[in-house]
């Protein structure tokens, strides 16, 4: 058996980076505040997730066995007890190793699978290279952890199955060891908060057994040598959550500046009601002093005065701009500025969709609009047409979509749907598209072909299956469809009357007699066409039994047809079905229906 060996080579780049950051991190050291800081209690919380490598290994000659390699996630706790060391605890919950095990020879299988998941706990020192408040923190690790698999429940169940058993796999259960992890990663600051890092792990431990025998038990069984260990290799990715940092504390508030001894200061503002307006409206310019104020005022529009009072009303042309300046005895003038906008006249303007946006001919969709404007006064519910098709208020009816009737495919249109609305100045339009989408015709699907014997028309045993097993298919599930047997012979069997025709009355016979093992499909559903020895470029596809597909069936002396038999495929009926509404095949040229010729008083061949 080859030797499964996973090289863990990212270790000596990984360790190179560390050893990079470590030297050049003061260059990218933050310090996050007072010293206090730098030394304080730091906690990560995160989650990571990656992907994970086994490699089985064995004394002498190895089983070639694998953990096939998968996906990883999990979650991770570290403390740091100094600016460089710390404790990690990390869980890798969940993992994905499938068991791909290799069969002892004697068998045409291979190998045997079984779905496999794993998981680790790890608690080991943590060391950095450089202090918390460097912004890249690469580290190293080592420490003991607890490794422990089990196969799925799936696994299980087929390992005992009776489908199994020629593996030997009676049981397959759960596998713990103790194991020793080591590797290193690094952390990159995102925040003060948050952290990405990234780790690669490598991990020693015994081999899973899965309690899966020791030794082969004879061909094609599998097992796992006792014994042996195994390396593993973890690379991920996560983020983590800090926290455990003192806040500094804030310097108290400058007291604030004692006042003036002259005049005082106050403040004015203006509030217009409303601050947009369409031409021709009116505005409302109210002022509102602070402090209890009760000062005078002068209004001036576009830098001009005119006006004194405690509001200004105006119906302004064009976006206005005004001012007002407050005074007051004992207080400095205050000055307030407000802006007017007059809005231009914008038509409707929206959107329009459909519900359903892609329907089969006959169908329907809803459409719904949304329309707005400016300064046009209310818009009216808008108004559907379509390029084909009719609409019914708000509804499209695709019934009389148009086609091409002389494609027998599947064919699409798109109709495009106008909606209109009015408002008192003028009218807004939104488009949308709806696909319309005509099912292809049914078409008539090939069976695989019926053989028969030299000189003979009996369906043999294997033909029957043929017919009862894979054809039944397709009559039970569209029963008003019909089934089209073409009959064919070779130059030497000409000398048989009608030899051709009989083939595919027999086989009409055993689908439709409707007692012993045969089936009862309707007679007038089934069609037969006698072609002699042409065979009208109808490509062969024989049926034989005793395949991968189909198991080997019992016959009469003389009825069994192999592919060694090369004039089979001239002593054959073609098999068609014919689903409701589907046309002939174009190679079918004189069919007639089964009961023309009787086919009831075959009753059910043998």
């Amino acid at each position: 058996m080859t030797k499964i060996t996973i090289r863990n080579g990212f270790y000596s780049p990984l360790l190179a980076a560390a050893i990079f950051f470590g030297a050049s991190a003061p260059g990218y050291a933050q310090t996050s505040g007072s010293p206090d800081n730098a030394v304080s209690p730091r906690y990560e919380l995160g989650v990571f997730g990656g992907a994970q490598f086994w490699a089985l290994q064995h004394k002498g000659d190895n089983a070639p066995n694998k953990l096939v390699g998968g996906g990883v996630f999990g979650q991770r706790f570290d403390i740091d007890f100094t600016p460089h060391f710390g404790m990690e605890e990390s869980w890798s919950i969940f993992a994905v190793n499938n068991l791909r095990t290799t069969t002892t020879p004697g068998t045409p299988v291979t190998s045997v699978a079984f779905g496999a998941r794993n998981g680790q706990v790890y608690l080991g020192p943590m060391l950095y290279l450089t202090r918390p408040e460097s912004r890249i923190r690469p580290f190293v690790t080592i420490g003991p952890a607890f490794q422990y698999f089990w196969p799925t429940s799936n696994a299980t169940s087929l390992a005992q199955s009776p489908a199994y058993s020629q593996f030997h796999t009676n049981y397959i259960g759960k596998s713990s060891n103790a194991a020793l992890v080591w590797g290193g990663g690094v952390k990159f600051a995102l925040s003060k908060r948050f952290v990405f890092r990234l780790d690669a792990r490598g991990t020693w431990t015994q081999n899973p057994h899965f309690g899966l025998l020791g030794l082969p038990t004879g061909p094609g069984s599998v097992y796992i040598p006792s014994g042996g260990t195994q390396l593993g290799s973890q690379v991920t990715a996560g983020i983590g959550f800090r926290f455990g940092y003192k806040e500094p504390v804030a310097p108290p508030a400058p007291a604030p500046p004692p006042p003036p001894p002259a005049n005082r200061d106050f403040s004015v503002s203006l509030n217009a009601s409303p601050s947009q307006v369409c031409v021709g409206e009116s505005v409302t310019i109210t002022p509102t002093a602070t402090g209890g104020v009760s000062p005078n005022y002068s209004w001036t529009v576009n830098g001009q005065t005119v006006s004194s009072g405690t509001s200004y009303q105006f119906t302004p042309q064009a976006t206005t701009t005004l001012s007002v300046t407050a005074s007051a005895e004992k207080y400095n003038p205050a000055t307030a500025t407000t802006t007017v906008t007059v809005k231009p006249y914008v038509a409707p303007n929206g959107s329009v969709s459909a519900s359903p946006t892609s329907i089969t001919v006959g169908q329907t969709s809803t459409l719904n609009s949304t329309f707005d404007g400016q300064c046009g006064g209310s818009i009216r519910p808008a108004t559907f047409t379509a390029s084909e098709g009719t609409i019914n208020g708000n509804t499209f009816d695709s019934s009389n979509v148009q086609f091409d009737p002389s494609n027998n495919d599947e064919q699409n249109k798109t109709v495009t749907i106008t909606a209109s609305a009015a408002d008192d100045k003028g009218t807004g339009t939104a488009t949308t598209t709806i696909t319309v989408r005509k099912p292809a015709n049914p078409k008539a699907v090939r069976l695989q072909d019926l053989l028969f014997a030299p000189g003979q028309s009996r369906v043999n045993n294997c033909g029957k299956r043929l017919l009862l097993e894979q054809l039944k298919t397709y009559t039970d599930k569209d029963p008003t469809g019909r089934v089209v047997f073409v009959g064919h012979m070779t130059d030497r069997e000409k000398r048989i009357s009608h030899l051709d025709r009989q083939r595919a009355l027999n086989a009409a016979a055993v689908i439709s007699a409707g007692k012993g093992i045969c089936s009862n499909f309707s007679p007038t559903q089934i069609l037969i066409d006698e072609q002699g020895v042409k065979q009208n470029g109808v490509d062969y596809q024989p049926f034989f039994c005793g395949t991968s597909t189909s198991p080997m069936t019992k016959e009469r002396g003389g009825s069994a047809i192999t592919s060694k038999d090369t004039a089979a495929q001239y002593r054959r009926v073609e098999i068609w079905w014919v689903p409701t509404n589907a046309q002939l095949p174009p190679t079918v040229t004189n069919a007639k229906d089964a009961t023309t010729y009787s086919v009831q008083k075959l009753g059910c061949p043998r």
